[in-house]
Parts: C-alpha cells; sequence; structure tokens
C-alpha cells in the first residue's frame, strides 16, 4: 500500500470516529468505537488513556505485552535517580544527569546501557527487577532481562498499561520527589521527536518518550489540556512501516484527549 494509501485509510478512520463520537458521549462510548478502530489497524495495537485529574480511563488491548523499544528508558533514568545519583561523587553525578537527559531528549542507546551498568555494578543485576516488581508494582514489564528474551524474543516488554503506569508514577512525583520528576518532564517535554503524540497538539504541553524498534512504534506520555494531564499510551506492532504506525499514533492520541478532557473548546472542528 502506497503512503498516499495509508494517510487516507488513518483519515478515513479518524473521521468515522469523529462522526461516531459527537461532542458528548462518555468514555465508555469511546472505548467501544476504539476498538473498532485498532481492530482495523493492519497489526497490533494496543491504548491505555486516563485524565489524572478525572481518574477516567480508556483501555483497548491495554493488558497486550508488546517490546517496550526506547519506553524502557523511563524506568531506567528512574531507578538511576532513586537509587544511584545520591550515593555516588559530584562528577558522576554530572555524567548520571547527562546520561538521563540525553535517554529522555533524544533516546541515546549509549546512555542507557552505560545507565544500566552503572546501576547494576552498584546494587547487582537483580536492581531493575526490584524496581519494576517492588518499587512499580508491575507484573509484567522486563528490562534488560533474560527472562524475557527468552519468552518474548526481546529484553525488554511492558503493556500500554504497566507503561502508562509508570509515566502516572513519573508526573505525580511521589516516587523520586518533586525537584527530580519536574526535571525529567521537563526533558520529555523538549524530546526531538514530535510525530507522534505530540503532532496534532500544537502550542500544548505535551511530555512523552517514544520507542521504534524493528516493527514496534510505542509512545506514552502526558498532554496537558487546560487543568486535565491526559495520560496516553499506545503501543503498536505493524509490518506497513513506520509512517504508517506514527500516523495512528498521532491520530488516536488526539482523539483520546479530545474524549478524556474537560476542555472540548480548544479542539479543533473543520
Amino acid at each position: 500500500m502506497s503512503k498516499a494509501g495509508l494517510s487516507c485509510s488513518v483519515s478515513f478512520i479518524v473521521l468515522g470516529l469523529m462522526l461516531c463520537f459527537g461532542n458528548h458521549n462518555p468514555a465508555i462510548a469511546a472505548e467501544k468505537d476504539l476498538s473498532w478502530t485498532v481492530s482495523s489497524f493492519s497489526g497490533n495495537a494496543g491504548i491505555y488513556a486516563k485524565n489524572l485529574r478525572t481518574r477516567q480511563e480508556i483501555r483497548v488491548n491495554a493488558d497486550t505485552v508488546f517490546a517496550t523499544a526506547s519506553t524502557n528508558k523511563l524506568v531506567v533514568a528512574m531507578g538511576v535517580y532513586k537509587y544511584l545519583y545520591d550515593k555516588v561523587p559530584e562528577t558522576e553525578q554530572v555524567r548520571l544527569e547527562s546520561n538521563i537527559e540525553r535517554m529522555m531528549r533524544i533516546s541515546d542507546n549509549a546512555a542507557y546501557f552505560d545507565s544500566i551498568a552503572a546501576i547494576r555494578a552498584f546494587f547487582g543485576e537483580a536492581i531493575l527487577d526490584h524496581i519494576l516488581r517492588h518499587d512499580l508494582q508491575l507484573q509484567t514489564t522486563y528490562v534488560n532481562s533474560q527472562v524475557s528474551l527468552e519468552q518474548y524474543q526481546y529484553s525488554s516488554v511492558t503493556t500500554p498499561y504497566e507503561m502508562g503506569e509508570v509515566f502516572e508514577k513519573l508526573y505525580d512525583g511521589k516516587y523520586l520527589g518533586e525537584e527530580r520528576s519536574k526535571r525529567m518532564l521537563d526533558y520529555l517535554a523538549h524530546t526531538m521527536f514530535n510525530d507522534e503524540i505530540p503532532r496534532f497538539f500544537a502550542d500544548t504541553v505535551v511530555m512523552h518518550k517514544i520507542g521504534s524498534l524493528d516493527d514496534y512504534l510505542n509512545d506514552v506520555g502526558i498532554v496537558q489540556i487546560g487543568q486535565d494531564p491526559i495520560l496516553i499510551s499506545v503501543f503498536t506492532r505493524t509490518d506497513e512501516g513506520e509512517d504508517y504506525a506514527s500516523q495512528f499514533i498521532a491520530s488516536i492520541a488526539y482523539l483520546l484527549a479530545e474524549q478524556l478532557s474537560s476542555r472540548t473548546d480548544i479542539f479543533r472542528t473543520d
């Protein structure tokens, strides 16, 4: 299928959803229609979205397992801040801070592997599993794990729901403390990647982390719509190419924010 064909296909889905939703349906109606949209996606897609103020949620295949791709850098960065940062000299803190910034803003792989090596050297091989199971209370997610590699053929896997939980814990500031949470979120608000969740949110604060690996493309983050922080986690796997998945994520993110936000007046109607 051509790129033009892919674009028309996704645009048709988005138009259909807009006609189905209107401006008054509750999230449960949105979830029903989004289920149809996701099933029309060529490949596999999962969605988890939540208004962090009202606690309203939308879930479609939210517990399906996907390769994390670079969304796993969120867990590593949070682990470095939580466990390692205060244990090392100031000169080492500078290096760790640089790693975190590079992981968040440009998704730097060298910074990711250096950070994992540093935290494991200090706390042992099991530290990431401890963070996932004990701290974050996640059941399915693995990061840089041999167990995951043997079971899923990828060393890092998660679900849209669980990676959404990671981002919510980062956002609320309780896990890392306010200062470090804000620092990470600022890096994520100034990432070089703007084609997925942020695409249709000009002049809107979007803090997000993408992941791209093989035929997976994922994005998880928060769109600030007035007083409503809208958490959006979309994971995809497709043989149709990254442009196809990217437009799907961008379109679905816009619709999710529209459905979950109380500020429907700010969304385009043309």
